[in-house]
């Protein structure tokens, strides 16, 4: 590997490493200590394993409180797989340096745009590829277990901890060997599958990756997270059927563990699969209705498809479970806007500003509301707070382009006519 190319991967990994520790604050300064987690004894280290292992997490689009309700499924992803983690502990406690999120690497790999026929051809045979290699690992575990092959867990774990070292100081060809030897110790070693996988998709290797999930899944084909990287893997390679088929036999074996909602959900919003995605998410309602979480994914899902209604009903019902939650109120608020109901929306908001007097975006927010409702005196108020909070930001920009246009008008209604 070139210079320019470890160079250039070392700078996404930490970039990805600071985004995902402000994600992770952001969402938990916004929903609180007393929010009904799934993976509530879920482990930092879990979180931030699951963070660099590769998961595909969408973008979650933040733009503050009190803006359009933010995407929950980034936050529920990564406690959905943490409690999966659990399960399946790391062999240390330090956190797993593997790179994540490297689809954009795997697309510049195979050619780029969706319109690349021969970048899609190219990725189907890599599919097919993963396919055939899964039904020749399972041959082939067969063989050693007749043949008696020695396992060494032990020499495996070591390698595993030598390769995250390597990845630490960029020598990503090195660490993928020590995690293949890793494997090779020990093929029921997930910590090790998950990693070789996650940087093998950081370096845009697909064919590589998608052959490492496929032999995960054959070495341990009961473990719902190698049929779940698996199915995502193969979403990326545009092989629907088989993401289908993976991800059925994710649900399948994952039945018990209420992470496996979020994450199911997740595929077939991906997949464009809207109403599948529903099905997964009132389930999860059903299964716990008492989950703020459950009920913010499916109260987000409904707005993103229009159901405002069905959405304003879930977004209420978030809130009465937890009264104190800001992003609750903010979400329930802008339901509220979508429908025309500007007052209660500016109750929402001014109630999420109880809760949080100093963020911009809420104040942002509550301006709106008063302006569309002709309350222009109210709406002044709430730009100029906008515009003291954060001077200099782009939020309090617009603010006070808001009041130019809003005094233009004051004034314009206030001169006198003259008859001609």
């Amino acid at each position: 590997m070139n210079k320019a190319m470890t160079a250039a991967v070392a700078l996404l990994v930490a970039l990805l490493a600071i985004q995902t520790y402000r994600l992770h604050q952001a969402q938990k300064d916004a929903a609180g200590t007393s929010r009904d987690r799934p993976a509530s004894e879920a482990t930092a280290a879990g979180r931030e394993e699951l963070a660099r292992a590769g998961l595909l997490l969408e973008d979650p689009g933040h733009t503050g409180m009190g803006a359009a309700p933010a995407d929950p499924m980034a936050d529920y992803l990564v406690e959905a797989l943490a409690s999966f983690l659990d399960q399946d502990p790391l062999y240390d406690d330090a956190a797993d340096s593997a790179p994540r999120r490297g689809s954009r690497a795997g697309k510049a790999a195979t050619g780029g745009g969706e319109g690349d026929s021969a970048a899609a051809a190219a990725i189907k045979r890599a599919a097919a590829k993963a396919r055939r290699a899964k039904r020749q690992n399972d041959e082939d575990a067969e063989d050693e277990a007749a043949d008696g092959v020695a396992i060494d867990p032990r020499r495996s774990k070591q390698l595993y901890n030598q390769a995250r070292k390597l990845i630490q100081r960029g020598s990503y060809e090195e660490a993928a060997a020590a995690l293949q030897e890793s494997i090779a110790a020990d093929g029921s070693n997930a910590s090790s599958y998950r990693t070789l996988g996650g940087l093998y998709r950081q370096l845009g290797m697909t064919a590589e990756e998608m052959q490492v999930y496929a032999d995960w899944s054959a070495a341990r084909p009961d473990d719902p997270l190698a049929h779940y990287y698996l199915a995502n893997a193969y979403l990326r390679a545009g092989a629907d059927a088989d993401v289908l088929s993976e991800l059925g036999q994710f649900q399948e074996l994952s039945a018990d563990n209420l992470g496996s909602y979020a994450m199911a959900a997740s595929i077939y919003r991906r997949l464009g699969m809207p109403g599948e995605e529903a099905t997964v998410l009132e389930a999860w309602v059903d299964q716990v209705p008492q989950s703020f979480d459950a009920r913010q994914a499916l109260a987000q899902h409904y707005q993103r498809t229009g159901q405002y209604d069905a959405a304003l009903a879930e977004y209420q019902a978030a809130v009465t479970l937890i009264p104190d939650n800001v992003q609750a109120h903010a979400n329930l608020a802008s339901a509220y806007s979508r429908m025309g109901l500007y007052a209660e929306a500016q109750s929402e908001y001014s109630t999420a500003l109880a809760l949080r007097p100093t963020d911009p975006g809420l104040h942002y927010q509550l301006a709106e509301m008063y302006r569309r409702s002709n309350d222009l005196a109210s709406a002044l108020a709430s730009y100029q707070h906008v515009i003291n909070l954060q001077p200099e930001s782009p939020q309090a920009q617009r603010a006070a382009r808001m009041m130019t246009r809003i005094e233009r008008q004051l004034s314009a209604s206030a001169a006198p006519k003259h008859l001609g």
